[in-house]
């Protein structure tokens, strides 16, 4: 379950330490690959997960996952990297999001972080935007 390469939170790395079967949920580009796409809704009374340092338990039926206490977010905008572009599934998921400042754009908080690292970033492509109809 536990990956080594470089992630976020806004809690230190020893506040998001694991202990026994407590771990502390991050944000990582270690599991995108070319087909991962970040998928921007924009629902009017849209709801997503905040997943980002919280406490999460060592899933007994599944020792390789976790099971996290994700806090609720109502907001219009979010960005994800679930979905598979479909964006009829922002208004129906509650999917694992952050805010668009976090993770987009040149003044975002896991770009400027990862460059305070000297890491390079490369974030996954935005879905295709759907043609007028």
């Amino acid at each position: 379950m536990q990956n080594n390469g470089f992630s976020v939170g806004y809690k230190s790395c020893e506040e998001r330490a694991p202990s026994g079967d407590t771990l502390y949920s991050d944000f990582s580009l270690e599991n995108v690959t070319s087909q991962t796409r970040s998928m921007t809704c924009n629902v009017p009374g849209g709801v997503w997960a905040n997943c980002l340092d919280v406490v999460c338990q060592r899933d007994p039926a599944n020792p390789s996952q976790a099971l996290c206490q994700c806090v609720k977010v109502a907001s219009d905008e979010f960005i994800t990297f679930g979905g598979n572009c479909d964006l009829s599934t922002c208004a129906t998921v509650i999917w694992s999001a952050a805010s668009p400042d976090l993770i987009s754009g040149s003044g975002s908080q896991y770009i400027s972080q990862m460059q305070a690292a000297n890491r390079q970033v490369t974030l996954p492509a935005n879905c295709p935007t759907p043609k007028a109809t």
